[in-house]
């Protein structure tokens, strides 16, 4: 029983650490979307700046 009360917290540090790890791959996943979507739309813009069609 000693020895499951010592191994717990560390489980639970393991724990934590694995799902900050997935949280921070699964946010730059989305992180990466978002700025790829952004360049695009910025690009799409300028080509319509570039031949007057937006103004």
């Amino acid at each position: 029983m000693a020895l499951f009360e010592t191994l717990s917290p560390m489980l639970k540090q393991i724990l934590s650490v694995i799902i900050i790890i997935v949280l921070i791959f699964l946010g730059l996943k989305i992180v990466k979307k978002v700025i790829s979507v952004a360049i695009l739309v910025a690009i799409a813009l300028v080509i319509l700046y570039y031949f007057g069609w937006l103004f």
